[in-house]
């Protein structure tokens, strides 16, 4: 089944970046999500603006469940939505993995959201919580990593840098300890 993304179609985005997991909560990253959500609406959906009269002087960040609740109403009026979420495998902590992707299963009960998630695939919870889902297999091959290994190290004032017994040890250990990554 194809489906086409129109510029009404809102898409939001997540990277999980190993450097900020201290920032990225499940319900800091749904907050985000629903911030792209709303954004890329032509109007923001009742339950967001009742919600902001309601808590004017609330100083707390949305809480995880306000934010689901918030993102599925966002969803049954948007129509057809998209959501990527990159290195879920740097998601800190198995508890905050595992309340991110209980939310993601949650959310995913509307059927319009199309859910793209990049993970590692040795991160046991992930496969195992995403096992049902279809899945894409992206490995380089040793001679990949090598073709891009030769390129770098062919660019102009690398050679300074790089001496060739250190380049030659790269090309050739280097591929074999990557393990397709």
């Amino acid at each position: 089944m194809s489906h086409a993304i129109n510029s009404a179609s809102p898409v939001a985005f997540f990277y999980f970046d190993y450097q900020d997991q201290a920032n990225q909560t499940p319900a800091s990253v749904l907050r985000c999500i629903l911030r792209q959500l709303v954004e890329s609406l032509p109007t923001i959906p009742e339950s967001v603006t009742d919600l902001r009269v309601r808590s004017r002087d609330f100083k707390e960040p949305l809480p995880q469940h306000e934010c689901e609740r918030l993102i599925l109403d966002t969803l049954r009026e948007s129509g057809s939505s998209y959501l990527i979420v990159d290195a879920l495998d740097e998601c800190d902590g198995l508890s905050n993995r595992a309340a991110f992707l209980q939310a993601i299963k949650r959310i995913r009960q509307d059927n319009s959201l199309r859910i793209l998630i990049t993970s590692r695939p040795h991160v046991e919870d992930v496969r195992k919580a995403l096992e049902s889902f279809p899945q894409i297999t992206i490995e380089a091959k040793d001679q990949d990593i090598r073709t891009y290994l030769r390129q770098e190290l062919s660019r102009p004032g690398v050679s300074e840098v790089v001496g060739t017994e250190f380049a030659d040890k790269l090309l050739n250990e280097l591929p074999e300890r990557a393990h397709g990554m």
